[in-house]
């Protein structure tokens, strides 16, 4: 209590995500979920392989209050074989489609029903840039 009263700590979870404050609200750091549940998470559709050192796109199922909703998705702090790009996604028919990366010299292979990715609050963005299209020629 010494610690929270000297630094002025806040903590407010009236906000979406719960905040943690210092300094009179100096130092605002958002209390994102740890957890991955039935309602915050996106699984594998179905089973994959991912090569070693490949990045793929696969598509996830998302839950049903996500339908028709832009939802940043972030990596899973447990899963660490494999990273999920930090990324918008819309989510459409309770699907949406995750970039991951196979950071490995080995192939990683995804289980259907793994809880792959969590949903951050799009409040979170600090800079946006956009992505540059290859387009494939024979």
């Amino acid at each position: 209590m010494n610690f929270l009263r000297t630094n002025q700590v806040n903590l407010n979870f009236t906000r979406n995500p719960p905040t943690l404050s210092l300094f009179d609200h100096l130092i605002e750091i958002p209390m994102h979920l740890w957890w991955c549940d039935d309602t915050n998470c996106a699984v594998m559709a179905r089973k994959i392989c991912v090569l070693p050192y490949t990045e793929a796109y696969q598509t996830v199922d998302t839950p049903k209050h996500f339908n028709n909703l832009n939802v940043l998705f972030e990596n899973v702090e447990r899963i660490s074989s494999v990273s999920v790009a930090g990324a918008i996604a819309f989510c459409k028919s309770n699907e949406a489609v995750c970039k991951i990366q196979d950071h490995n010299p080995y192939v990683v292979t995804l289980k259907k029903g793994l809880k792959l990715a969590k949903k951050l609050g799009l409040d979170s963005i600090a800079t946006i840039q956009k992505e540059k299209r290859l387009t494939l020629t024979r």
